[in-house]
Formats: C-alpha cells, sequence, structure tokens
C-alpha cells in the first residue's frame, strides 16, 4: 500500500515539472499558498458581489416587466372602452330630445316594391307629431313624445342614382324594401353594387304582403308590426316643444378665406430650353451616379427599353370628343365597334401609333419628345407647362397636414356649433340652374369643409374597374367623380344611350395630392420595311410627307432586336 502511495506522488511530481498539472492539484496549491489575509480580502470581495447582485435584483425584479405589460394593457383596455362608450353615447344621443333626428332613407330594390304604404303606416299613429319637410316629396319628421325620439323619412328617388348616393353619406339608416317574391330585381343589385363601393351606414329590410314568416325574420317583422298600429296624428300637441333661441351666429374673421386658386405671376412662367452642354452634363452626371460609362450604357440601351413595355402604364389616345345623342343610331354602333378594334390593337400592339394621313405628323405629335431612352433620357418634367397649371396649391407635406388638421379638430371640438343644433346657412353666388335644381324635389346635403379643403390641386387616385361595366373607356372622356362629399365631373362628357342612368365605372381609394406626380403618355411610330440592305433600309408607312421626314429626322430609330439607326433621306412622298 506504502509503495502504491509513493509511486502515484511521484508520477505527479513528473507531470508537474512536464508543465501539465492537474485542476485539483492546482486549486490546492493556490489555497494552500494564499496568506491569511488574502483569504480575508477574497471573502469580502465575494460578499460584496452577492450584496451587489441581491441589491439589483431587489431594485429590478422579474414582476417589474409583467407589470409594465400588465399597465399597457389596462392603458389599451381602457382606450378602447372608452371609444366603445364614445360610439354607444353618440348612438343614445341620436334622435333623443338634444341629439339631431334620426334620418331613415327607404331604398326600393325591387320595381314592384312600393314604399307609399310604407310610409302610410308609419305616418299613423295618435300622439305623434307629424310635419311636412318643405321642398321634399315624400319626406316628412316624426316625433315620438312617448319613447322621446324624433325621426326623418326620406324616400330615395328611384330615377336618380346621384341622389341615392348623397342620402346614403348622410343616413343613418339605410331601410330597404324588398319585393316578397324576388327581393331584388337587377336596378336593386346594380344599386346595392354603388352603395356597397361608396359604404354602408346601419341598415335594415322590410318586406310587405307577406302570407307567412320564417322564423329568421322574427326580429324585421316585430318591427313592421310595432309600426302597423298607427291610427292618426295631434297636430295641436305641443309636448316637448321649446322656444326658439339663437345661440350662435357665424363670425366672419373666424372663417376660412374661400380662394381656391392662386393668383400666379406672369414673370414666374419663364422657362428655357436646356442646351446640349446641359444635356450632356446631366446624362454624364446620371451615369456617373449609377457608376455606368457612357459606352456601356449604349450597349444597355436595348436590355433597358426591352423593360420599359413592362414598366410603364400606357393611356390610350383620344383626339375626339364624343358627343351625346339621346336616340340609339347606327353611327353610335360604329363607334363603339370602333373603339372595341382599338382597344384589341392596343394588347396586340402597346404605344404603337399610326401616322394620321390627313394631318401633318409634326402637328399631331408636337406635344412629344423624341428621347433616346424612355428611363434614362434626362428631361424636365415641370417643363412647358401650361399657364393655369399655376393657379393650383401644392401641399409640402399632404399627410402631414392632415394629421395636424385632424388633431387640431379634435381640441377644438367643443368650440362651434354642438351636434343636433338647427343651423340655417346663406350661401351666397348660388347659379340659377343651381337652385332650380334643388326646387324640384333633389335632396340638398351640406358638410362643412376642414382648412384647404377648398383648395384646388392634383388628386391621384387608385381605382379598379368595376365587374359589371366591360366596355372600353378611353382617356378624356368625361366621368363623374364620387370622393367623399364630393362629385364632380373631369373632361367632356361621354354619355351611353340608355335612360339617363349613369354606369358605375370603377371604385378606388385617394392615393395622395401631389401636383409633383406626372403621368406620361407615350406613343411609338412604326413603319413597314420595304427593302433590307447591309446598312441600309427601306421603311414605309411610317410617314406620308415629306417635310415630316424631316422634321423627326434627328430622332433615333430602332427595331424590335435592338437594332439603332436614323433617318437619311426620304425617298418619295414617304
Amino acid at each position: 500500500m506504502q509503495s502504491a502511495l509513493k509511486e502515484g506522488f511521484n508520477s505527479g511530481a513528473v507531470r508537474l515539472q512536464d508543465g501539465r498539472v492537474s485542476a485539483k492539484v492546482l486549486s490546492k496549491k493556490i489555497k494552500r499558498d494564499l496568506s491569511k489575509l488574502d483569504r480575508r480580502h477574497k471573502a469580502n470581495q465575494i460578499r460584496r458581489q452577492r450584496k451587489d447582485s441581491l441589491h439589483i435584483q431587489d431594485k429590478f425584479p422579474r414582476c417589474y416587466l409583467l407589470s409594465v405589460q400588465a399597465v399597457l394593457d389596462h392603458a389599451e383596455g381602457n382606450a378602447l372602452k372608452a371609444c366603445t362608450e364614445k360610439v354607444l353615447s353618440e348612438k343614445r344621443h341620436l334622435g333623443s330630445k338634444d341629439g339631431p333626428p334620426h334620418l331613415v332613407v327607404l331604398v326600393a330594390l325591387h320595381s314592384r316594391a312600393v314604399t307609399k304604404n310604407l310610409l302610410d303606416l308609419i305616418q299613423i299613429n295618435e300622439g305623434d307629431i307629424l310635419q311636412e319637410v318643405d321642398g321634399q316629396s315624400c319626406s316628412f319628421a316624426l316625433v315620438c313624445p312617448k319613447q322621446k325620439q324624433r325621426w326623418c323619412f326620406v324616400e330615395a328617388n328611384k330615377d336618380d342614382l346621384h341622389s341615392l348616393l348623397d342620402l346614403a353619406k348622410v343616413a343613418d339608416t339605410l331601410l330597404f324594401v324588398l319585393d316578397p317574391q324576388e327581393g331584388w330585381d337587377s336596378y336593386g343589385d346594380y344599386c346595392l353594387s354603388c352603395l356597397f363601393a361608396q359604404g354602408l351606414p346601419s341598415y335594415a329590410l322590410q318586406l310587405s304582403a307577406l302570407t307567412f314568416i320564417w322564423a329568421d325574420c322574427l326580429q324585421a317583422a316585430g318591427l313592421v308590426n310595432e309600426l302597423r298600429g298607427r291610427t292618426s296624428d295631434d297636430p295641436n300637441n305641443t309636448e316637448m316643444e321649446e322656444d326658439v333661441k339663437v345661440l350662435m351666429k357665424a363670425d366672419p374673421n373666424v372663417q376660412e378665406s374661400l380662394q381656391s386658386e392662386v393668383v400666379p405671376d406672369p414673370m414666374e412662367g419663364e422657362q428655357t430650353w436646356p442646351t446640349d452642354e446641359e444635356l450632356r452634363d446631366a446624362e454624364a452626371a446620371e451615369a456617373a451616379a449609377k457608376g455606368v460609362h457612357m459606352p456601356q450604357q449604349e450597349e444597355e440601351g436595348s436590355a433597358e427599353e426591352a423593360e420599359e413595355e413592362s414598366e410603364t402604364v400606357t393611356i390610350p389616345d383620344s383626339t375626339r370628343d364624343d358627343k351625346y345623342d339621346e336616340h340609339l343610331d347606327e353611327a353610335e354602333e360604329e363607334q363603339m365597334l370602333e373603339k372595341y378594334k382599338q382597344e384589341r390593337q392596343d394588347e396586340m400592339f402597346p404605344d404603337e401609333v399610326d401616322t394620321p394621313r390627313d394631318q401633318l405628323a409634326r402637328t399631331r405629335f408636337q406635344k412629344y419628345r423624341g428621347l433616346k431612352s424612355f428611363r434614362t433620357s434626362p428631361w424636365d418634367p415641370k417643363e412647358n407647362l401650361p399657364r393655369d397649371y399655376a393657379r393650383i396649391f401644392q401641399f409640402h407635406d399632404f399627410f402631414r397636414t392632415r394629421k395636424r388638421v385632424f388633431r387640431e379638430l379634435e381640441e377644438e371640438q367643443n368650440e362651434g356649433i354642438m351636434v343636433g343644433w338647427y343651423v340655417t346657412v346663406h350661401v351666397s353666388g348660388v347659379p340659377v340652374s343651381v337652385s332650380e335644381h334643388f326646387k324640384q324635389g333633389a335632396p340638398l346635403v351640406l358638410c362643412s369643409l376642414l382648412p384647404h379643403e377648398q383648395k384646388m390641386s392634383v388628386v391621384n387616385l387608385l381605382v379598379r374597374r368595376h365587374p359589371g361595366n366591360t366596355e372600353p373607356i378611353k382617356a378624356k372622356e368625361e366621368m363623374i367623380i364620387h370622393c367623399g362629399f364630393r362629385r364632380f365631373r373631369a373632361s367632356p362628357l361621354y354619355s351611353q344611350h340608355t335612360s339617363g342612368m349613369h354606369d358605375l365605372i370603377a371604385t378606388g381609394s385617394l392615393l395622395t395630392v401631389n401636383p409633383d406626380r406626372t403621368i406620361i403618355k407615350r406613343i411609338v411610330l412604326s413603319g413597314h420595311p420595304f427593302k433590307i440592305l447591309k446598312k441600309t433600309a427601306v421603311v414605309r408607312y411610317m410617314f406620308f410627307n415629306r417635310e415630316d421626314i424631316l422634321w423627326f429626322k434627328p430622332v433615333e430609330l430602332r427595331t424590335k432586336w435592338g437594332q439603332r439607326g436614323h433617318i437619311k433621306e426620304p425617298l418619295g412622298e414617304y
């Protein structure tokens, strides 16, 4: 046993001399070599480190993170609860004594649906106060003293789609009157598609002359049964009436300016054409910024132009103003057929335009500029702008301005007129035609304007085509656009030979208000190769006038396979 221990100790000494010492032997050696004072200092440091770690844990416990999350959840819940209570308060306030009357618009979705019977049932009730609305047929206000509610019922005109859309913008509830057999017809489906595109308020359905009631319609049937037991009104009932008091008058000093256009300075419209030196410098600077040498840029021109077809937006041409015709004739059919042919040609040969025979090409295309590359050639988008373009306003940051206006509106919410007040509005400068239009019974919807809403600018809209309309649409055709409470026209009127109802063309949303956004129209003049030689070619049917050929001589030509060239000389007349 002693020899074994001795051999083991000797072997450990050998390993120690060789430089390889086990951790156990080394730690024992360090502890043995430490003095008493060193051990005391080391113990003090260990105790101090433990004390600091415990102090940090006491100051920032783990439950602190959980409490922060709980506080955030609680704040979010309170905000959601406050928003819900605000919406419920507005709904309870609607139709009450101090609030605005509940506006109900009756919409017939079938040709056989009759709204007059429903209006008669609503009007006959003992104890209610009935008052006809001036200038509105089939419209009346109803005051129910027992329920302490006020209502306003308006019937939408079937023959005027714009009036229906205007009423839907301000209606609190839409009451759809259906046919008990078919529900709604094609006209009702069209009205629903327009209302869905604009946005629907709360709605209800009404069925009459039913021989049986489905179990799913008990709630709607209960509503109709409640309206059915009315007998007559009492015009002498003065309950819920109050003396009229003028609470506020408009202050002209606080009103927003109604200036809609900028008065341009005629000296600011001067524009100069860039010189050849400026064009070369701009092209070199752009190539240097991209890190591309000029020869390499010319070699890559064909590849860049091949990508342009998928990156550019094609706007079809329209130089003829279509006039409204009340009767359908063969000329209208031929015109529509021609539009379909042009649409087909544009799909097969995008951006390619034939040179007109009855007009000079330099006159027809005087607004265009020949570019070597549609994407890389330098040009100024604000060059040669119309003088009327100086009358529009431009926002430095539209979304920031919009956010600031809404924030100020929330801060001033308790100032001015309150919801539920009856107001008298005096509008000056109204044309006689507009007043006659509303005297015929069309609904008049008034909305207040926020700051800068009366100013004229360029509005960019994102639209998508309505599936119910498949006819080709040219540019510059007049469209009636509904955007919020506004309805305006753009371009000459293009009407179809129908009963006068307008078709829903597209729906979309507001993108930006930015005059700097440009819509570039691109055309490609094409010709037919008549004779092809080694370095030259004879092209026909591109121009039909010798002066036009000389006019377009500086413009570079290219083929679909990337070959380039210039016009050398005209041969004959073309």
